[in-house]
């Protein structure tokens, strides 16, 4: 019988035949050679961990949405995005739906369960999981965990073999998988553990089996922020402790151990900043023993911190404990300034404070604007000797001033009584407005308003708006301007006017403004768009400030700038810019007023003039928002 001659059904099952036999190789072979996208690698500690294929963790971040990455730049550098190029291929065992979203430079980064994946910068090898728990840049950061499975069960008995019905006919495409409902991914099917800080200078962590039970009455969710300790409330100055960062800026930590503690976590914050406490180091718990000590280093030298030591529990929760600080070298310096410290004479701008000397021992002399603190330094260097002149104060304001010895060994003494004194003179002085006028390629002319009781000013110049600032090239200076010489062609550049007094003190200072020098040839005139109108507060809370405003025609980028007083000085509240009319400032002290400004920056990163100037007082922090 000829081919033609088959019936035409008996042909299609041998071309039907003959397909699957040549596909089925092909197909076993790419099977052979695909790679899962992510694996489930077994850890003590975690039950089952999701790395990438050699082995990294992947992390998630609480800062994102599902299917969106909010982690981009500088987040990104810490925590680089996990991304593909080529097919998203599942490990058979993993119970979680895995997918793609296309991120701002057009790289497709991979999901779990629709959350974005990360690596940590700071893991050094396989299998870390160094960034388990951070609040790195605003949100917590998850390492992706999911149960062990459970050991299997001894094999059943042999049964009779029973003749399986014939197989359904080859389907060629498979079914799709079943897609899972999409779910928040948590390492709280395995047993929850902090890991050791980056830093490296504490033990590998492990599990004890003691369990916590009950969370204690002031316990908070892991890794959260810490409210400031109450006032005078019970235990607060056995849990949270205060001290001036010695020359080191290493102290040492011990603390009451806890039974059943995984870990505990050191929080620290500028004693100028007790709303912004955030985690300094973790300590891990050792099975067998209760840690009970640690170092923190990496502290600035002179500057007052808060501090607590929080034990954590299984469940996540922390709890203060009591703790102490020791400077490690010597015990600390006998004697201190005592009830010694007096106030000798005051000026508008200056006071001049005397105390009893202690043998061997430098000072640190601190200020505040109240007589419960904070406390920060009023003079950025230790002080010999028995006394100091604070100058840069406002007249006609009130000041409270303590001094600390320290040994040559960075130990601290008593802290001495408290000083208050209250500045002569007239009201505050006003700050100088200051515009840029022609610029060239090596020179800037600058113009601004002259301060009544000034005796002179200092233009500083910088190129970053944080600084640091350093005294400018002038010529042709007057009471009312100057030119910068001494500039590199095509450079941003930030001045700022300090006026002074007769003795060279500082009454007060502009906030800075920018000018680009030209590239080359002849110079070139510093336009700027009009000053923004309108500024309003819209709310406040215990830490924040939300501001609008109306927009500056021909405007590229907008600057809020804030102080303690009306007249200034006036600062940068970051070092960006904003595009919207409106934005919200953080890190602010409740209970307290503030005055904002906003400047609007043209094409040519030049500033107009500012906007009106508002007030805004925050809330306590147990208020409601307003």
């Amino acid at each position: 019988m000829s081919k033609s001659s088959l019936p035409r059904p008996l042909i299609w099952i041998v071309l039907v035949t003959l397909c699957l036999g040549f596909l089925a190789p092909v197909r076993s072979v790419a099977a052979q050679n695909e790679t899962p996208t992510v694996m489930l690698a077994s850890n003590d500690q975690y039950g089952m961990l999701l790395t990438d294929p050699d082995g990294w963790t992947l992390y998630t971040w609480d800062g994102d949405q599902e299917t969106v990455s909010n982690c981009t730049g500088s987040c990104a550098d810490i925590w680089p995005p996990y991304t593909i190029d080529g097919d998203l291929i599942a490990p058979d065992d993993l119970p979680a739906s895995l997918g793609l979203i296309q991120r701002d430079d057009g790289s497709w980064q991979v999901t779990v369960d629709n959350w974005p994946l990360y690596y940590f910068s700071g893991d050094v090898h396989p299998g870390d999981t160094n960034g388990d728990g951070s609040l790195g840049f605003g949100a917590q950061w998850y390492a992706v965990a999911y149960a062990a499975p459970a050991p299997e069960a001894a094999p059943a008995p042999e049964q009779p073999v029973v003749a399986a019905p014939p197989p359904a006919p080859a389907q060629l495409s498979p079914a799709p998988p079943a897609v899972s409902e999409p779910s928040r991914p948590s390492n709280l099917e395995a047993i929850p553990a902090p890991n050791a800080a980056p830093s490296g200078n504490v033990a590998n962590p492990s599990l004890p089996s003691p369990y916590f039970g009950v969370p204690p009455e002031n316990s908070v969710p892991f890794g959260q922020p810490l409210p400031p300790p109450p006032t005078g409330a019970p235990g607060a100055a056995a849990t949270t402790l205060s001290i001036v960062a010695p020359p080191n800026g290493t102290i040492g930590l011990s603390w009451n151990g806890v039974p059943g503690a995984v870990a505990y976590r050191i929080y620290d914050t500028l004693a100028s900043a007790p709303l912004n406490y955030s985690v300094a180091q973790t300590v891990p718990q050792s099975i067998g023993q209760i840690v009970s000590s640690g170092l923190l280093p990496g502290l600035t030298p002179g500057a007052p911190y808060l501090i607590q030591i929080r034990a954590v529990d299984p469940n996540g929760l922390e709890s203060p404990v009591p703790a102490a600080v020791q400077i490690t070298g010597a015990p600390p310096i006998a004697g201190g300034a005592g009830t010694s410290l007096t106030v000798v004479s005051t000026t508008g701008t200056s006071v001049t404070l005397s105390w009893m000397p202690v043998p061997g021992a430098t000072f640190m002399v601190l200020q505040s604007s109240s007589p419960s603190g904070p406390f920060a330094p009023a003079i950025t260097s230790a002080v010999s000797g028995n006394g100091a002149m604070v100058t840069g104060l406002q007249p006609n304001v009130t000041y409270y001033f303590q001094v600390v010895p320290i040994d040559a060994l960075g130990n601290q003494g008593a802290p001495s009584n408290i000083a208050s004194a209250t500045t002569s003179g007239g009201p505050p002085a006003a700050t100088p407005r200051v515009s840029v006028g022609a610029l060239t390629a090596t020179s800037a002319a600058l113009s601004w308003t002259p301060i009544p009781l000034a005796a002179g000013y200092q233009v500083l110049q910088a190129t970053n708006p944080t600084g640091p600032f350093i005294p400018a090239s002038m010529v042709n200076a007057g009471p009312s301007g100057a030119t910068v010489v001494n500039l590199m062609p095509g450079t941003l550049y930030y001045f700022q006017v300090i006026a002074l007094d007769g003795a060279g003190n500082q009454l007060t200072a502009s906030s800075p403004i920018m000018a680009s020098t030209s590239t080359s040839g002849g110079p070139i005139t510093a336009t700027t768009v009009p000053a923004p109108t309108g500024l309003t507060v819209q709310a406040t809370t215990a830490s924040t400030a939300t501001l609008t405003w109306s927009p500056s025609n021909g405007a590229i980028g907008y600057q809020v700038l804030q102080a303690t007083s009306p007249t200034g000085p006036f600062a940068p509240v970051t070092s960006g810019s904003v595009m919207t009319t409106g934005a919200t400032v953080t890190g602010l002290s409740p209970n307290t007023t503030y005055f904002f400004e906003v400047i609007a920056l043209d094409p040519a990163g030049h500033q107009s003039a500012p906007s009106n100037t508002i007030s805004a007082v925050t809330t306590s922090p147990l208020a409601a928002p307003r």
